[in-house]
């Protein structure tokens, strides 16, 4: 950039403005020059603004106003300038000073010349630019937190930040991003807009003022109308399908309350919108449940009915509030001043054509709504008031009302009214099952009604056995119409025929005021209590036998199967549950056994039944005529706590007690083993038989007893390998057994153990065989493996079977449990028995229904639009949830997890599936996969892809890292460019300064040999002159000795003076050098005297004293011409003084003026005392030499009156000094 300012155009005429005279003329021009550079600033800042330039604009006209108007005008449209754009736009007008500041600044540069060449012109801009950081900065942080209000700028201030820079250093670098820009882009602007106003400054403008105003006024508008950029963005959709579903018999019953989540208690009704969420109304309001958590909806309060219709959309009615519809997130309330008939409602239907009847506590109302908005409403009041249930059978509305009959309409006009067939009976609620309409009633009856057009026939009435007031009926997927009531819940289930039975469920903690009945996706049926919560019924691999039979809770230690039914051994009898039917059976056998503790129970080849009891009864059989025996302590057994048993291949019976084997035979023992016979530990947990007859007895602390014969022939423990002497079981597999211990499984071949390790748990009951498999019961649950891998310790696998899949309870420690037939297991727990189907897929190739969440670290939630969720471009840390709505027992095998952060996840149990906890992402598009694979983990059977999508911050976009880099580029090349003219300038300097020393040194050189010559031709001087006054002073007859002896006495006499500091503002080296030098002078008056006088031997007459008088005076006028040009004018002074003024005496009585005390010269005063004493101790031709002390006593008694007594008092002090020198000098006066 070359700018070049023309000579002459700036300088000392330069009119400006407030400085210099000015004509009105002149004012006029400079005040319209300063309103058009207030316009420029403005408008240049306003176009800067609206298109969201990365530079200011803002003091360009600042820089043409310093031009032409001088500093108060560049200050003046700075300011003005700034506090114009802060009026129209709302900005801070404090930033004025810094516009004012550069105009001043500008004015400088243009002054000193700094723009007519091309380095120094660029250097002031960039100089300008620093200098408005430096600024603006603090105006930044007080003002405006930093930020420069620049989008630019503040986009950097934004970057900077968020990787940790202080709010200074943002501030700092917002504003130089911009102003090292701006202000060599303004001053450029400037420099071509004073090119124009020079070139065009003859022209008169004022022809055209009606066009420069409307093109003033067009960019004015065009600055004000400038956009900012527009990003776009578009999501892709993502969908899920529904598909149908199986459905199974047996559930699992969990309940909701205060006390697992629920934010209450209670609740009224039920539904499910089509992204699988649960929703629970009741009084204290709305909740939303995923399976996993229940999230609470503010705002909504007395729910009394829900309902989704066809289009998804969820259906609301409230107590108080009119009816609620959710829509695509948005709620949507409509009340009374909507035109609903009251604001209580009670009932909810879809018509055919999509619109919703609603049953108020005042008339039936029929709305559309479109869009979130009541598009019509009809008021139906015909007869059809306060309707509590409603259902459509086909074009027919049947309702429900609260006065207890049914109401028939179609198309909104009422058919007829039915009334209930019983006294004190009345109609509770409606429901179509199967083209069938069946009626709730008040008392414990369903009755299936036919609906005509001009009548109703009641076809059959169903009998609940002791329901009181039906709440709802409910046609399920399971083959099933539930029914809830006041009191309890069942379930109608019909043969081929449509023969209705009926069967009463009992859930323990749920039988109270049960309102409302919904079925989701999956086939799990819910139930809503108004006492008790909700409750949910899920299929499951697991069945409570004694939860379905009725039975109290109880833990079991044995079950066997007998006849189609079973036997389940108790600490407090024997209780039998009957296959098909579930109901409890009692016999002889259960009414011998009440409240006798059963650990075994067996049935042996021959068909008959054993039972290990602790007590009276023992060991008790029951063969198949039904005769009893027992056999106990009284009767040879080793203690009346039998424990376990085996049926042997010779049909013996091993039977295991708290003390010790008995071997029975024929209902008689014949054989025993105790301690006495080895056994150390006679506690013995589990018997088995080996293929060779070998008996293995477990023990409780003493390892495995090996036994042949009837004898103890080895002890097995841990020196043998098992892990622990505790060994619960021993399990027949392969050619050896499995061993359980109390802390880990181990396998026995031979007598030999090997830990089983790769076995993944550790505290384990029992190990039942099925074809393949292993079943091994812990307190865990139940892990299915490869008996074969199991047996080699070679486990890669594995299928942990627990709560997940329905099992309801704990597992029973040491119990015995048995697989049947159909290849179920039937095992003992904490509650009762279960029966678990290990074979029994449940269905999870199902759709299920997934979503997911996006929170903020403050809680705040991100909405999703389109499919996609955006984060803004500022937040660093979110959560991202998985929402599967999975409410099943089934588990499945899930994958959750982000492209590009967690893409190695393993899959996990979708009960363990955990949030994804976001840092720092960059900007992007993230695809979010929740994916269902199959239990081993390799097949995805399902998958849903969502969209994340991260903002930009502004200073990721290409764009801006393209500004940045060309900001950089010319701060870079600029810095450059700078270091370069430096090191020129610098080399320059270098040369200038060697140049210069060589200059210096030979003018220091020649200056010297001058300076020689100079102190030669001064010594040659002084010696001249001081030959001359000693030439002068022979002319009266004496020796040239005197004016040296005068000299030397003015010299001490002012060195002393010097010492002393008196008159120490005259007394200096300085002056003690040229009174020195000059006292030969004194007398240089003489050469005008006649010799004659001079020469005078007596006494002169009054006429020669007066002619001899004249010397003085004679002396004062010559004296600097014998100095010349070359004595500097203190010289000159002094030896006048001293030749003009020595004989002047401190009385005032001397010559040639008569002055008196310090009126007198110094010089003079001084040489005064110097020239007598001389005088007094010299010879001349009127006298004789005085004596030296002599001559002292006079210069001492003229103190005051010829002298200064002061100079007199120096004078003495230098006495000895004084008679040295007399002394030593060679025409010395030696007296």
């Amino acid at each position: 950039m070359n700018i070049v300012i023309g000579n002459g155009i700036i300088n000392s005429k330069m009119v400006l403005v407030g400085g210099g005279n000015m004509d009105s003329k002149s004012f006029r021009r400079n005040i319209g020059m300063v309103v058009f550079c207030i316009f420029l600033n403005t408008l240049g800042k306003l176009i800067a603004a609206g298109l969201k330039l990365p530079i200011w604009l803002d003091v360009v006209g600042t820089c043409v106003a310093a031009y032409f108007t001088g500093p108060l005008g560049a200050v003046i449209s700075g300011a003005a300038g700034n506090l114009l754009f802060s009026m129209l736009t709302g900005g801070k007008w404090t930033y004025m000073i810094v516009n004012a500041s550069i105009g001043i600044l500008f004015y400088v540069c243009v002054r000193r010349g700094y723009l007519d060449k091309s380095d120094t012109a660029v250097m002031s801009s960039f100089l300008l630019g620093i200098i408005a950081v430096i600024l603006s900065t603090p105006l930044n942080l007080y003002f405006n937190a930093g930020k420069s209000g620049n989008f630019w700028g503040d986009v950097f201030f934004d970057m900077m930040e968020w990787y940790g820079a202080g709010r200074a250093i943002c501030s700092l670098g917002a504003e130089a991003v911009i102003d090292i820009v701006d202000k060599p882009v303004c001053v450029l602007i400037a420099y071509i807009l004073i090119r124009v106003i020079l070139k065009y400054r003859g022209i008169r403008w004022e022809r055209y003022d009606d066009i420069i105003r409307a093109l003033v006024l067009f960019a004015l508008v065009l600055a004000l109308l400038a956009q900012s950029f527009v990003m776009d963005v578009h999501a892709a959709e993502v969908g899920n399908e529904l598909k149908e579903r199986n459905f199974d018999e047996n559930y699992v019953e969990t309940i909701y309350d205060s006390r697992s989540g629920m934010p209450y208690s209670e609740a009224n009704s039920i539904a499910e919108t089509a992204d699988g969420y649960i929703w629970i109304g009741g009084y204290a309001g709305l909740t939303k449940y995923n399976g996993k958590e229940f999230e609470f909806i503010n705002g909504i309060t007395g729910v009394y009915a829900l309902m989704t219709d066809s289009r998804g959309r969820l259906w609301i009615s409230t107590n108080d509030s009119g009816v609620v519809v959710y829509e695509n997130g948005a709620f949507y309330n409509f009340t009374v001043e909507d035109g609903l008939p009251a604001n209580s409602a009670r009932a909810l239907v879809e018509a055919p054509d999509g619109s919703i009847y609603v049953g108020t506590t005042g008339s039936l109302c029929r709305i559309w709504v479109e869009d979130g908005k009541l598009s019509d409403i009809t008021v139906i009041t015909n007869g059809a008031e306060y309707a509590v249930s409603l259902t459509m059978y086909g074009e027919k509305l049947i309702g429900a009302a609260n006065s207890g009959n049914l109401f028939v309409l179609e198309n909104d006009k009422l058919l007829y009214k039915v009334e209930p067939h019983l006294d004190n009976t009345y109609y509770t609620c409606v429901s179509v099952v199967d083209r069938h309409l069946l009626v709730g009633t008040s008392e414990s009856h369903v009755e299936e009604l036919q609906i005509f057009r001009n009548m109703s026939v009641t076809s059959r009435r169903i009998e609940l056995g002791g329901f009181i007031n039906i709440r709802d009926i409910r046609a399920c997927g399971d083959g099933r119409v539930w029914i809830c009531a006041d009191n309890g819940i069942g379930y109608l289930k019909d043969d081929q025929e449509r023969n209705w039975s009926f069967y009463t469920q009992h859930y323990d903690g749920f039988d109270a005021s049960i309102l409302d009945i919904h079925e989701d996706y999956e086939g799990n049926i819910w139930f809503a209590s108004q006492r008790r919560g909700i409750m949910k019924l899920s299929k499951g691999r697991f069945s409570d036998l004694f939860s379905l039979s009725g039975i109290n809770p109880v833990s079991v230690n044995v079950v066997c199967e007998h006849e189609g039914s079973y036997y389940c051994g108790t600490d407090s009898g024997l209780v039998i549950v009957k296959e098909g039917r579930y109901g409890r059976l009692e016999n002889e056998i259960s009414e011998m056994l009440r409240g006798v503790r059963v650990r075994s129970i067996m049935k042996d080849s021959n068909g008959t039944m054993w039972f290990c009891t602790y007590g009276k009864n023992g060991l008790m059989s029951v063969n198949k005529k039904g005769y009893i025996n027992s056999i106990n302590s009284h009767k040879r057994a080793t203690d009346d706590r039998f424990r376990c048993m085996i049926e042997l291949k010779d049909g013996t019976l091993a039977v295991g007690t708290a003390d010790g084997i008995n071997f029975v035979d024929d209902d008689h023992v014949i054989g025993t083993l105790t301690q006495d016979d080895g056994l150390e530990n006679s506690q013995i947990l589990s018997l088995c038989e080996g293929a060779d007859g070998t008996v293995y007895a477990t023990t409780d602390g003493a390892g495995i007893y090996t036994i042949k014969n009837g004898k103890i022939v080895k002890n097995i423990s841990i020196a043998d390998g098992l892990t622990t002497d505790v060994v619960l079981r021993l399990v027949p597999y392969a050619d050896g057994f499995f061993v359980v211990t109390d802390n880990s499984l181990c396998y026995m071949k031979d007598d030999a153990v090997t830990h089983l390790d790769s076995f993944p748990y550790y505290d384990n009951f029992d190990i039942l065989i099925d074809k393949n498999n292993a079943y091994v019961l812990t307190s865990a649950g139940i892990y299915m493996v490869d008996a074969h891998k199991l047996r080699t310790n070679s486990i890669e696998t594995y299928k942990l079977f627990n709560y997940t899949d329905g099992l309801t309870q704990s597992i029973t420690i040491n119990a015995w449990n048995f697989i049947d037939k159909d290849g179920r297991i039937f095992f003992c727990g904490n509650k009762g028995v279960s029966c678990f189907k290990p074979e029994e897929v449940l269905d999870v190739s199902r759709d299920y229904k997934f979503g997911i969440s996006v929170g903020l670290s403050d809680g705040t939630a991100i909405a999703e639009e389109d499919g996609v969720y955006t984060i803004p471009p500022n937040v660093k840390n979110f959560t991202v949830k998985a929402s599967i709505r999975k409410y099943s027992l089934s588990d499945v095998k899930t994958k959750f997890f982000i492209d590009g952060i967690n893409d190695g996840v393993k899959a996990v149990s979708s009960y363990e599936v955990e949030p994804i906890q976001v840092t720092n992402l960059k900007h992007g598009t993230y695809p979010v996969h929740i994916q269902i694979l199959n239990e081993e983990g390799t097949k995805i059977l399902q998958e849903h892809e969502y969209v994340l999508r991260k903002e930009a911050h502004v200073w990721e976009n290409a764009w801006y890292l393209m500004y940045l880099f060309a900001v950089g580029i010319w701060v870079i090349s600029f810095t450059v460019w700078i270091g370069l003219t430096l090191v020129n300038t610098f080399r320059r300097r270098r040369q200038l300064e060697m140049l210069r020393r060589e200059l210096e040194n030979k003018v220091n050189i020649q200056t010297e040999e001058i300076r020689t010559q100079a102190e030669k031709m001064e010594v040659f001087q002084w010696e001249v002159i001081e030959g001359m006054a000693s030439l002068i002073e022979s002319r009266d007859g004496n020796t040239g000795d005197h004016v040296k002896n005068v000299s030397k006495y003015v010299s001490i006499i002012a060195q002393e003076m010097l010492h002393m500091r008196l008159y120490s503002n005259v007394v200096t080296p300085k002056y003690v050098d040229i009174i020195t030098k000059v006292s030969p002078l004194h007398d240089v008056g003489k050469i005008k005297i006649s010799d004659v006088i001079l020469n005078k031997p007596g006494k002169f007459t009054p006429e020669e004293y007066e002619i001899m008088k004249n010397h003085a005076a004679f002396g004062g006028m010559i004296v600097e011409d014998i100095l010349g040009n070359n004595a500097t004018p203190e010289m000159k002074q002094i030896a006048k003084d001293v030749a003009y003024y020595h004989h002047e005496k401190w009385d005032g009585s001397g010559y040639p003026e008569g002055k008196a005390g310090c009126d007198i010269p110094l010089a003079a005063r001084i040489m005064a005392v110097a020239d007598v004493f001389d005088a007094l101790v010299s010879k001349r031709v009127y006298k004789e030499a005085f004596e030296i002390e002599k001559a002292f006593d006079i210069i001492k008694e003229e103190a005051g009156k010829h002298f200064d007594a002061e100079i007199v008092r120096v004078f003495l002090k230098k006495k000895e000094l004084i008679i040295n020198e007399i002394k030593t000098a060679p025409h010395a006066n030696k007296s």
